[in-house]
């Protein structure tokens, strides 16, 4: 159970894309919460394309991109990605290459930042900016050893990487293992379970969704958008994706 008293550190990092659109279903609760502190690592430019939909989404990023959002103050880390990954020659592309190593630089810069600000954290949470998260149950009795996932995250190849939630000590332990190794993918995440480097289990009460930019051309509010709809344009924009890696 996470009580009043409770510190939670949320940390969100990956690139900006629909974080815009993420905000009023996702952020802005997650910001009402006296308990749960927010913290950003993100880089300095967002590009989302899509051939087959003619969409070429391009946005540079600032402090304030994130910073105008909220009424409490929340922490940004706005990197440059060509700096940041020169000896990987990354640049910003439709499907942005060395996810992992990116992810490693981002936690670690984060969790400097939370270290650093000497305060007792009792929940850790890892998740990405254009997430839709149905909801936190507080009243969930969270095991001091288990790394909790979304339903339908834990598959038989893989565990997604889109939230990780679970008590300091692990989470703090399951980071430090991700910087060192550059493991934070999908199937790399698995095979920590299958070595029994960590346990991962569903949470029953979350249900998450990436947003693609395609929802956009649907909603008229932002905060209308459901798990359904999200599904179903999160499967019309990735089929580029599947033709491209199946070769079609």
């Amino acid at each position: 159970m996470i009580t009043k008293d409770d510190k939670v550190a949320v940390l969100v990092c990956g690139e900006y894309r629909t974080f815009d659109v993420a905000v009023a279903p996702t952020w802005k609760k997650f910001n009402k919460l006296p308990n749960f502190n927010l913290y950003f690592s993100t880089w300095n430019h967002s590009y989302q394309g899509n051939d087959l939909l003619d969409i070429h989404y391009r946005q540079d990023i600032t402090d304030d991109s994130i910073k105008m959002y909220f009424d409490k103050n929340v922490y940004v880390n706005i990197m440059n990605l060509e700096t940041e990954l020169s000896g990987e020659n990354i640049s910003h592309s439709k499907y942005l290459l060395g996810a992992d190593l990116a992810m490693s630089i981002h936690l670690q810069n984060l969790l400097t930042k939370i270290t650093s600000d000497e305060t007792e954290w009792d929940y850790i949470i890892i998740t990405r900016p254009d997430l839709l998260i149905s909801n936190i149950d507080t009243n969930f009795t969270f095991n001091n050893d288990i790394i909790y996932t979304p339903i339908n995250s834990i598959m038989k190849e893989i565990i997604c990487d889109t939230f990780f939630m679970g008590k300091r000590d692990v989470m703090f332990d399951f980071i430090k293992h991700i910087i060192k190794t550059h493991s934070y993918e999908h199937a790399k995440i698995k095979e920590l379970q299958i070595n029994k480097t960590f346990q991962f289990e569903e949470l029953p009460t979350i249900e998450t969704q990436i947003i693609r930019p395609n929802s956009r051309n649907h909603i008229g509010k932002y905060d209308k958008l459901s798990m359904r709809l999200a599904q179903t344009l999160f499967n019309e924009y990735d089929l580029e994706k599947s033709q491209i890696w199946n070769g079609e």
